[in-house]
């Protein structure tokens, strides 16, 4: 398993490509917001070789999922998200609270509320419910690499 950190928005928040050697992908929490963001963020996918296969986002708030939309339509990834945190996808109050407008989110494929394990390539992550952060914040953990995100 691969991992590359990428740095977006005002908010440094930190979105990860994951990958393995069959070169699927997952983009964890995209949080690229701008076009600028977005031509980045295609250059190293391009740049790696992989193919993202879904958006997962450990949870709904606004700064994790401004990126989603872009990374379902520009590579037709499925979006796994917990159905629980649906209702911060849907309010851009908090994005305008920072004078930020909020890109639109797709609707989920993948309920992480419903499943233990998200599979890509030849890579599997357990998820793990860990609400706090907000109701449906889950962590995203490979035992054979010892990653938790």
């Amino acid at each position: 398993m691969e991992i590359k950190r990428i740095v977006f928005n005002p908010f440094r928040e930190n979105t990860y490509l994951v990958w393995d050697a069959t070169k699927e992908a997952i983009v964890v929490d995209a949080g690229n917001m701008s076009e600028a963001e977005n031509e980045h963020l295609r250059t190293i996918v391009a740049e790696l070789g992989i193919k993202p296969v879904m958006a997962v986002n450990t949870h709904g708030h606004f700064d994790h999922t401004q990126g989603v939309m872009f990374v379902v339509n520009e590579y037709g990834a499925k979006f796994a998200c917990s159905e629980k945190d649906k209702f911060l996808m849907a309010n851009d109050s908090s994005a305008t609270m920072y004078g930020l407008r909020c890109n639109p989110v797709p609707e989920i494929d993948i309920d992480l509320d419903k499943c233990d394990k998200l599979s890509f390539g030849a890579t599997t992550l357990r998820v793990i419910k860990t609400p706090g952060h907000t109701p449906g914040h889950v962590s995203l953990y490979n035992e054979e690499a010892k990653v938790l995100f």
